[in-house]
């Protein structure tokens, strides 16, 4: 694994578009990464979005995976298949969340499976990263459009499934309680039950 990264204290996101995607082994991959520490450790927790490219085993997917603990199995949190590059990854990490994201243009970003919770210390290095998964040789990738820093979350509510979330339908589960926004339960009555159907944003 190559990975190019800072280090930031808190809350960060990490966000890139990835193209040249070239197949060096099976479960090859280039996507961004946020690792656990103040510097950069090999066995250290992290979280990582990621395109793999077709290969004997895979179509070209894109996939999120994670270290719950220092030396711990990689685990792979989800995936979908038929996502090609050029494309755009995106991570985000809000206390020990990290949720991933994919996108095609960048701006409108789908959620890929759900957030996972994976305990780290207030410093972290988020940057961009690389692996051939062959110890023979090389893969290579290209990364533009290269965004990262800290972020301030977006406190708007939506529905999705049967939760409220944050970031318009995408970000954090929000526990709604009656003593923190007290008679609007009892009047926004066109919100219904909590169930699959979604709601349009609205204001």
């Amino acid at each position: 694994l190559n990975f190019a990264s800072q280090s930031f204290a808190g809350d960060v996101l990490v966000a890139a578009q990835i193209g040249g995607l070239v197949n060096a082994g099976t479960n090859a991959g280039a996507g961004v990464m946020i690792r656990d520490g103040a510097t950069v450790s090999a066995s250290a927790s992290y979280a990582y979005v990621f395109f793999i490219p077709n290969d004997a085993t895979n179509s070209q997917d894109v996939v999120f995976e994670y270290r719950n603990g220092t030396r711990a199995i990689a685990q792979i949190a989800s995936s979908t298949a038929g996502v090609t590059t050029p494309n755009w990854v995106k991570l985000v990490r809000s206390g020990n969340g990290f949720s991933a994201y994919y996108s095609t243009n960048g701006v409108n970003w789908v959620q890929q499976g759900q957030a996972v919770t994976i305990p780290m210390g207030l410093t972290t290095q988020a940057g961009l990263a690389i692996s051939s998964n062959n110890t023979n040789s090389l893969a290579s990738a290209t990364f533009a459009n290269v965004s990262v820093g800290t972020f301030q979350t977006d406190l708007f509510l939506k529905q999705n499934g049967r939760d409220m979330h944050n970031g318009h339908g995408n970000g954090d589960v929000v526990p709604l309680r009656g003593v923190n926004v007290g008679t609007w339960l009892m009047y926004e009555l066109s919100f219904g039950a909590m169930d699959n159907s979604g709601l349009p944003d609205a204001y």
